[in-house]
């Protein structure tokens, strides 16, 4: 159970085990009990093991049905997004994880656009991967031309809706939470606060989401308590992070303006206080309910 994982992930293995004893290493008969192996690891971000439950179920999937299989596009997909899942930093494209992706997303789309019995499902998941791989690395114009392709694939009049919701709307690729507790001074005591005493904070910044699917021109326009300039950089720092799959106007990529990000936090009064004062705030009202 994934309230007990030490003892699911046991219990996992044991099943594996007594099934490589049964039939072997490259029996398909493994399959069901590796990708539980690989989708429990996921759930529980250990993208190691969750990498080398799907490089299992490949090659198993490879030594059985050959290597141009339509049923290797999926765990092909999953080693490329486990090599960038949590990745948020364009610097990491110069290290091995990158190339390593764009590898096994090459390779399934390569499969689903030349295999026959593949429907629009999966060319399309396929195509999307990629793209949005590119934009996450920084390389835009790549990706804009696998948008271009997934956009022509779904242009027939019954799948229009389809379309819609993945290219003519933003969609987020990469949007890594910012901390929501506000605690920025030093404090030894830190584990002694009592829950109690945080307060409830918002921030909504709105921004152009650009060509590249970045954010630009970011503005704060609703906060409470006011004036924390601490969680403002905090916010805007977190922002500079986030990829969005840009939108997309007759097959043109286009720019999308007034878009909006709302975040909920917490925070400690004392903590705004020595904001304000930091930036010389502290005469204005504090809000309501602070101590």
């Amino acid at each position: 159970r994934q309230s007990d994982p030490v003892t699911a992930s046991s219990v996992l293995v044991r099943i594996y085990q007594l099934q490589v004893r049964q039939s072997g290493h490259d029996a398909e008969s493994l399959l069901p009990v590796v990708r539980q192996q690989a989708e429990f690891y996921r759930r529980l971000d250990m993208y190691r093991s969750e990498y080398t439950a799907w490089y299992r179920t490949l090659g198993i999937l490879r030594r059985h049905r050959g290597p141009d299989d339509l049923s290797l596009v999926e765990p092909q997909m999953h080693l490329g997004r486990n090599l960038i899942r949590g990745m948020h930093k364009v610097a990491y494209r110069s290290g091995p994880t990158a190339p390593s992706a764009e590898k096994y997303l090459r390779r399934a789309l390569a499969i689903a656009v030349n295999n026959p019995a593949a429907d629009w499902k999966i060319k399309r998941r396929a195509t999307l991967a990629l793209a949005d791989y590119y934009l996450l690395i920084g390389e835009a114009a790549q990706g804009h031309r696998y948008y271009r392709e997934a956009w022509h694939l779904l242009s027939s009049e019954e799948l229009l809706a389809q379309r819609a919701a993945d290219l003519e709307t933003i969609v987020p690729i990469s949007r890594p939470h910012p901390d929501p507790y506000a605690n920025f001074e030093y404090n030894p005591d830190v584990e002694k606060i009592d829950p109690d005493d945080y307060e409830s904070g918002l921030m909504v910044a709105e921004f152009t989401i650009n060509r590249r699917g970045r954010a630009e021109d970011v503005v704060i326009v609703e906060q409470n308590p006011p004036d924390f300039e601490r969680m403002e950089w905090r916010l805007k720092g977190a922002l500079k992070d986030f990829v969005y799959r840009p939108r997309f106007v007759d097959a043109e990529v286009a720019a999308t303006p007034r878009y909006r990000y709302r975040l909920e936090y917490f925070y400690l009064p004392a903590e705004y206080a020595a904001s304000l004062a930091k930036s010389g705030k502290l005469t204005r009202p504090r809000p309501p309910g602070t101590r």
